[in-house]
């Protein structure tokens, strides 16, 4: 497998870089996606009504959030003024 992923490299390396990017850039869209549906299918089988609707909700958002290319960039830029308050909203 990585031999055939060196010729690949070497044999035309735009399109390496291209197929490189797509594939880890969608990893993280169905990471998120996986998550919201394992947190939505843990709520179908809770018995309260307030922590499954608290679930699906949360459910939801990771999805959003991760589908939304937004969650790198939130955890990534620490710039000093604003820094701190993006730091403590990504949680929410």
């Amino acid at each position: 497998m990585l031999d055939l992923l060196n010729e690949f490299r070497a044999s035309d390396p735009v399109t390496f870089g291209i197929v490189y990017n797509i594939i880890f850039g969608l990893s993280k869209v169905v990471g998120g996606i996986l998550f919201g549906i394992a947190s939505w299918t843990i709520a179908r089988r809770l018995g309260q009504i307030q922590v499954r609707e608290s679930m699906v909700i949360s459910a939801y958002g990771l999805i959003l959030l991760f589908s939304s290319d937004q969650a790198i960039s939130l955890v990534n830029y620490k710039y000093p003024p604003f820094g701190l308050a993006t730091i403590s909203y990504v949680g929410f």
